[in-house]
């Protein structure tokens, strides 16, 4: 009787989901691939100035760097000249874009002394209007400080805290505004919002706390509205506030306190986030635009093995812009790392647009055996199943045209576990992504357990792959514990107990690889551990395998 009933609620609740599916929009008919090449960015790039002025951070002191940021801004508005080396890698990028287009480099001022925070403001001085400046106080959520760079934004006065204004009077600015003394909670924050946001430009957000140095120079300089919002119910209100003025298939530049959450929210209003609040000098590095290079990795395609079982490990947390524009070791590293065996890296495919000296970077650095793909969710991290489905295909469109640029042809996407009356939408959701020609298929992340909820499942839509993780290389240890080789030697096992069957989703599997709690090492010794009859291959030559050996039909592992 139980299971008869449980069988009649089934049917009814797949009925109900039928129904609900016919109220959503019919998806849209693709672009085509020369549409898509023709298809405008997020940031409009300025003409760098012939010379640049560099600044080393070692002579600006801790509490003067915010205004120099500002002033960056202001100053790389038209022609970007203004540069700040905060360590080798920025060193490097701004080395190699001189090099490249015949910069010269101004890197003293005219008594020789290397620029310091006074020099440039005298040197600039005709950049900040009537010569004012806001002043602020600082906060943890950085209220007044970006308030005050909003200003700047609006007025072309300098952002200045209350611990330099004699410094800046001392260089011949007066003050216009001062919020010094104001209460900084979200009224305060509204009353600007609603006074000025028309004088922003509308599609992008930055959201950054005190303690990020980067990211205003470029808002400053392309007009986006800075903030910052709390993960809770009064932060995620005044956030909702600016989105549904900025509108669906804006972007997020920065990061948030509770990650799921907080993407959760704005993938209700057609939003997505690109984490990248530790990237700076991006109002210069965004203006040095570079076609991206065909992929050296990129698998041949292989021919299906009845003695092999296919094995894609796949990197996660490629989203992170400033994880790879700040050249951070463990990537590049890792890339040199692991080109004895095939490996597949999510990328952001926006990066680009906000540093393409990063991205060419990051090809050269590959080798034959890695490929690129592009990170969750495609253009921007959300969540698909949260996302407001009347942005879905200008978002897509988005997507095809940077993974287009970015040459890439696999997309990854991150979503939640569907309930049994969103399964039927949780699936259209694929069909907006693969109708595009240059996107071949896609790896889907799961949560919860760790991007592996999916078990291993393949959704086909226009005839084409989307695999979910099977097994994730995560531990559950976390961040700070040390990975034991028991634990690798178990999920070593679990991948050798899978079956050959070229012909069948049985034969193939996607392993995530989470960059925070794996080393190389510990991939490596992973690697060691596989049976002869396990072969791993990038995640474009899975993709492939799939396509041309597996039945069209949406299917789990037996095992």
């Amino acid at each position: 009787m139980i299971t008869k009933i449980k069988a009649v609620l089934t049917a009814l609740i797949i009925a109900i989901s039928g129904i609900l599916l016919l109220f959503r929009p019919a998806v849209p008919e693709a672009l085509t691939v020369d549409e898509l090449a023709l298809y405008e960015g997020i940031i409009a790039p300025c003409e760098l100035a012939d010379r640049v002025y560099i600044v080393e951070s070692r002579n600006i002191k801790a509490e003067e760097e915010d205004t120099l940021i500002c002033l960056q801004g202001l100053v790389n508005r038209e022609k970007p000249q203004l540069y700040i080396i905060n360590g080798s890698v920025y060193r490097s990028y701004i080395e190699e874009i001189c090099q490249s287009s015949g910069i010269e480099t101004v890197r003293t001022d005219s008594d020789g002394n290397e620029w310091t925070l006074t020099s440039l403001i005298r040197q600039f001085k005709g950049y900040i209007t009537d010569n004012g400046y806001v002043l602020y106080r600082n906060s943890k959520f950085a209220e007044g400080l970006n308030t005050a760079c909003n200003y700047a934004t609006v007025e072309g006065w300098l952002a200045v805290p209350v611990e330099l204004e004699c410094l800046v009077e001392n260089c011949g600015l007066t003050v216009k505004a001062d919020i010094s003394e104001n209460n900084y909670d979200y009224d305060f924050l509204k009353l600007f919002f609603n006074k000025y946001k028309e004088n922003f430009k509308k599609g992008v957000i930055v959201h950054e706390k005190s303690e990020m140095k980067g990211l205003r120079d470029l808002a400053i300089q392309q007009g986006f509205y800075i903030t910052y919002s709390e993960s809770n119910t009064e932060g995620e209100k005044y956030l909702g506030r600016i989105l549904k003025w900025s509108g669906g298939n804006s972007y997020i530049l920065g990061w948030t306190e509770e990650e799921k959450r907080f993407v959760k929210k704005i993938s209700s209003y057609g939003c997505a986030v690109i984490p990248s609040d530790h990237s700076r000098n991006n109002s210069y590095l965004a203006s040095y635009v570079v076609d991206i290079p065909e992929q050296t990795g990129a698998g041949v395609p292989l021919m299906p093995d009845s003695t092999k079982h296919y094995v894609a490990l796949v990197f996660s947390d490629g989203d992170n812009s400033q994880w790879i524009q700040n050249g951070f070791r463990e990537y590049y590293t890792k890339i040199n790392s692991y080109d004895t065996f095939p490996i597949s890296w999510t990328f952001p495919i926006i990066q680009p647009e906000l540093c393409s000296v990063s991205s060419l970077k990051a090809y050269r650095t590959a080798g034959t055996n890695n490929y690129f793909i592009a990170g969750v969710s495609g253009s921007g991290y959300m969540n698909p199943s949260s996302f407001n489905i009347k942005y879905l295909d200008k978002y897509t469109t988005e997507t095809a045209s940077m993974m287009l640029k970015n040459n890439m042809r696999v997309v990854t996407i991150l979503d939640n576990k569907p309930n049994i009356i969103k399964t039927k939408a949780f699936e259209q959701n694929f069909d907006y992504f693969s109708r595009f020609d240059n996107i071949d298929g896609g790896i889907v992340m799961l949560d919860p357990d760790r991007y592996s909820f999916g078990k291993g499942k393949i959704w086909f839509t226009n005839n084409k792959p989307f695999v979910s993780v099977r097994l994730s290389l995560w531990y559950p240890g976390g961040e700070s514990a040390e990975v034991s080789k028991e634990w690798i030697e178990e999920q070593a096992d679990i991948v050798n107990s899978y079956i050959p069957a070229p012909t069948s989703i049985d034969g193939y599997t996607v392993v995530n690889v989470h960059p925070w709690t794996i080393t190389v090492e510990n991939l490596a010794y992973f690697v060691s551990l596989l049976d002869e009859n396990v072969k791993l291959v990038t995640a474009d030559q899975l993709i492939n395998l799939i396509t041309e050996n597996v039945p069209h039909v949406n299917a789990l592992p037996k095992q």
